[in-house]
């Protein structure tokens, strides 16, 4: 999902690892095979450079999935829109497209939309503490006009709004959603179910489908792409399970195509107290979903400079140089950075078909684009400077094949204020557009 407000959170990658089975009802869940320890891959030819095709102020990029057309990029601003259809050049359109963003005040709330905008649902918050009162409110697009339907029964944020089937989809959990990271009991599981969705119809309706999910899984985020949705959390322990021990100490993400069944893949047996890790983002792009963890260290301590411990860096001590891979029958693990760079996180990743391309920060060093590949040193791919004086930081990257990835970049001034923005894409040479 997409977060439009003032300031965005930073996020990391994390790694991947191959792991035991869940133990999970037969009826609801598919637990894959253990793949096999990745072997070192062969030297790779150097990456397809990258190459300026649009800049302009305030650029949005995304990637379109149309039924009739297939899979385009749109970038665009307040003023003018262009598009890419496949792997033709980016052109500007003659007569922008037609599109309304959900009504909120950029200075006072927060704005979710589910899956890329332009989307027809969005959630709407006031940026107060996540405990206190609030007016969350759906919005859904009818026509040219935008629905407003308070939920006065929801008292925190979901874990999760995306894009599902026609609608959207909210999920929420036993986990409770604000804060970092939180310890036992909450992995007793004392509710019938350890997450819980609301789907949102066309027409704002709402109900509450099980989706045929281990009522034991206690969600912590989700993504979906196309028909495919993932979530990622871990496995609660009923009090009256007989358990020796309070709860799980699982990093578990479940996966589904379109009816299902759920395909479970431990990626980490988490070691130390038990914890929820609430920052581990996922991203899920139909073939596969990407997953990384919080800022923190190789041994499981905080990053230098943050500005308290987070509570959850325990649960990926000896991953947190990774992120994975998570396929239907295996999962990969990924280097994005080198043990001599402890300090460093991802802020955002893609998919394409040899790993992943990810934007990795931090905090003595400019922030870069890296492609990380299983068995391999991760390979920093430069990116170019609009001219001597105005280079350009990464910011979004998104990749419509393995071989057309495309990355937003902030030029000159700051990474929040940039003088100009800038969309490069990988081996596809054009004259740039200027977007004003």
């Amino acid at each position: 999902m997409r977060y439009c407000s003032l300031a965005l959170l930073a996020v990391v990658l994390w790694g991947c690892r191959q792991s035991g089975s869940v133990p999970t009802k037969p009826s609801a869940v598919q637990t894959r095979p253990q793949p096999s320890s990745s072997a070192a891959l062969p030297p790779r030819p150097a990456a397809a450079a990258l190459g300026l095709v649009a800049s302009g102020k305030k650029l949005a990029l995304t990637l379109v999935s149309g039924a009739n057309e297939g899979a385009r990029v749109r970038v665009w601003n307040a003023s003018a829109s262009a598009q890419a259809l496949g792997d033709d050049a980016l052109v500007v359109n003659q007569e922008p497209e037609p599109s309304v963003g959900a009504p909120f005040d950029a200075r006072t709330q927060t704005l979710v939309y589910a899956g890329n905008w332009p989307s027809s649902f969005a959630f709407r918050r006031n940026n107060v503490p996540c405990l206190a009162k609030d007016d969350p409110t759906l919005l859904v697009l009818q026509g040219k006009k935008w629905l407003e339907k308070r939920l006065r029964e929801r008292a925190l944020p979901p874990h999760a709004f995306l894009a599902w089937e026609d609608g959207a989809l909210f999920v929420d959990s036993q986990i409770q959603a604000c804060g970092w990271a939180t310890s036992s009991p909450v992995e007793q599981l004392v509710q019938p179910t350890g997450t819980v969705f609301t789907q949102v119809a066309p027409n704002g309706g709402m109900t509450h489908p099980s989706l045929d999910l281990e009522p034991s899984f206690m969600a912590w985020g989700g993504s979906s792409a196309q028909h495919t949705l993932a979530l990622i959390g871990t496995l609660g322990v009923r009090a009256d399970a007989g358990s020796t021990g309070p709860g799980s100490r699982d990093i578990v993400v479940m996966r589904r195509h379109e009816k299902g069944p759920f395909t479970a893949s431990v990626l980490i047996h988490a070691e130390g107290s038990q914890t929820q890790s609430l920052r581990t983002q996922i991203r899920e792009f139909g073939a596969a979903a990407l997953v990384w963890p919080p800022p923190a260290r190789d041994d499981g301590t905080p990053v230098t400079g943050a500005l308290a411990e987070g509570g959850d860096e325990i649960a990926w001590k000896g991953h947190a140089s990774s992120l994975f891979v998570v396929k239907d029958d295996s999962t990969t693990e990924l280097s994005f950075r080198s043990s001599s760079e402890q300090d460093c996180h991802v802020q955002e990743a893609a998919l394409v078909a040899d790993g992943a391309y990810a934007i990795v920060a931090c905090p003595s060093l400019p922030t870069r684009l890296v492609h990380a590949r299983a068995g391999a040193t991760p390979e920093p791919i430069p990116v170019p400077a609009l001219n001597e004086h105005t280079p350009c930081a990464p910011i979004q990257v998104i990749a419509r094949s393995a071989d057309d990835v495309w990355l937003r970049g902030a030029c000159g001034g700051t990474p929040e204020q940039p003088e100009v923005e800038a969309v490069f894409r990988q081996g596809h040479a054009q004259q740039p557009v200027l977007l004003q």
